[in-house]
């Protein structure tokens, strides 16, 4: 009995091993330490940065990265200056965060998502997909309208979550990447409204009719109530990318 439950302990190490990801490090902008796992599929293929929502960290991509890598992406899961834990991994990058109010840490987050296109872009020498959360969504679109080595963005329930300070929807209208927006259904006016500047022949709007859905990339959870509409969703997005030049 005490060989077999020895055996059943080193299989599920063993499983857990070859599940976990490597863990890379890179410093921002101001020289903060930021932390990230690295889903690697192909050498060939282009990234997506996956970043979190408030009170979370690089772990709420644990089940969603892995999918994304079969459509033909590595992945690159941040845990930025602001976070907590979610799936039992703790954001690393907030332990030595520098002090300050919380709604300017979500701002200056900036700082780590920029960083992180910077590292990704020194691994594949290819433009990235953002791929953001809550706050996060709404700097990866700000992002993608500033930066030229951004090839698209995937925004899940962005908003005004910065007190005006930028106001999201101003800087938009210079959006000129694809742009995938999806939200709960309490969430669309708000949506609606904040992405109104964006050309329309850039965006693609997505919000269930099945199910409520969740706030942020939670949605993609699979226990969460319509996710498959979700994913359906993006994965059409996805695929309208592949004939667009990713280097």
């Amino acid at each position: 009995m005490k060989k077999l439950s020895l055996l059943l302990l080193l299989t599920c190490w063993a499983q857990s091993a070859v599940l976990a990801q490597p863990r890379l490090s890179f410093a921002s902008g101001d020289g903060l330490a930021v932390y990230a796992d690295h889903y690697f599929a192909d050498i060939s293929y282009p990234y997506i940065i996956l970043f979190h929502q408030l009170e979370s960290s690089r772990g709420e991509y644990r089940e969603i990265a892995p999918r994304l890598n079969k459509l033909g992406y590595n992945c690159l899961a941040v845990d930025l200056r602001t976070g907590g834990e979610i799936n039992f991994i703790r954001n690393e990058t907030i332990l030595n965060s520098p002090s300050g109010s919380s709604s300017q840490r979500l701002f200056e987050s900036k700082k780590d998502m920029e960083a992180s296109i910077d590292f990704v872009k020194s691994l594949s020498g290819k433009k990235a997909v953002l791929f953001g959360s809550s706050f996060s969504a709404s700097l990866a679109l700000i992002l993608a309208a500033e930066r030229e080595d951004v090839l698209a963005v995937v925004a899940f329930s962005p908003g005004e979550y910065f007190s005006g300070n930028p106001n999201v929807s101003n800087k938009l209208s210079q959006l000129t990447k694809p742009a995938f927006i999806a939200a709960a259904r309490s969430e669309r006016k708000i949506v609606l409204e904040m992405t109104r500047t964006i050309p329309p022949a850039r965006k693609t709007l997505f919000f269930p009719s099945s199910a409520e859905g969740s706030h942020g990339a939670k949605s993609l959870f699979e226990k969460e109530k319509g996710n498959g509409d979700y994913w359906l969703a993006l994965m059409m997005f996805f695929n309208s990318l592949k004939n667009i030049e990713v280097d």
